[in-house]
């Protein structure tokens, strides 16, 4: 029964929105950078190189976010739960919910990426 609840909680209808509107943060932010990593490519910034930095930045954005929620989360459990009526949340929920949020934060990142390297980098830089 516990792990069915971990189970519905984790593959939500709400966690899809939240993971969408976390994709759609990450690509506004590489957007909003475009012609700076075209500027990269033009200097001689390898693809491989250029991967890695997004994915580096996708990383820190999420690694962030999962602390926040779990500093959250630990705090509403503190102060939500009473003797009575405990609130009780698996470590593997944590590790699961940790670990898909990184998980699509990082195909997010892999998204722009495909739209950054088609930029040619000559038209980047007379702009």
């Amino acid at each position: 029964m516990r792990w069915n609840l971990a189970y519905r909680t984790l593959f939500h209808d709400r966690g899809k929105l939240i993971a969408g509107l976390v994709g759609q943060t990450l690509y506004a932010m590489v957007l909003d950078r475009i012609n700076e990593y075209a500027t990269l490519r033009a200097i001689g910034l390898s693809e491989r190189e250029l991967l890695s930095i997004l994915a580096f930045q996708s990383a820190l954005v999420a690694s962030i976010g999962i602390a926040i929620g779990v500093v959250i989360t630990v705090t509403l459990k503190t102060l939500l739960g009473t003797p009575r009526a405990t609130i009780e949340i698996p470590l593997m929920l944590y590790v699961g919910c940790g670990v898909l949020i990184f998980a699509i934060c990082l195909f997010a990142a892999g998204l722009p990426y495909l739209r950054v390297r088609r930029i040619d980098p000559h038209t980047a830089l007379q702009s």
